[in-house]
């Protein structure tokens, strides 16, 4: 054989391999949820939780989504350190802090803070 034929033999072996491992190995896992759509989908499982519902008996707006709070829960003996999204309810008399996991869609704390009200 030619030393051609090798030639041609390696390079289209070598091109091969080159596209097979390029339409095997994966890209990455890709997030469900696009970044811009995230905050909606914390502030909407915030709002339908329906114990959050009830603490929103007078007006109040949304003042803040903190993406890197932490929270502690307490159970079973153990305190458990979550870092997890935090959606800040304001309104006249409180302010709610609702700590929510987006993977699970559910809230995992509410933190109700009232408001100090000075005297008249």
């Amino acid at each position: 054989m030619s030393s051609k034929l090798y030639f041609l033999i390696i390079f289209f072996s070598i091109g091969f391999l080159v596209i097979l491992t390029g339409c095997i190995i994966p890209e990455g896992i890709q997030d469900s949820i696009p970044p811009e759509n995230t905050t909606a989908l914390i502030i909407g499982i915030a709002l339908n939780n329906t114990t959050v519902q009830s603490y929103l008996t007078e007006p109040w707006t949304i003042a803040d989504v903190n993406m890197n709070a932490t929270t502690t829960i307490a159970g079973g003996g153990e305190e458990i350190f979550l870092k997890t999204p935090d959606v800040i309810i304001d309104s006249r008399s409180r302010s709610l802090h609702v700590y929510v996991d987006p993977g699970n869609r559910t809230v995992i704390s509410i933190w109700d803070s009232p408001k100090r009200v000075p005297y008249p």
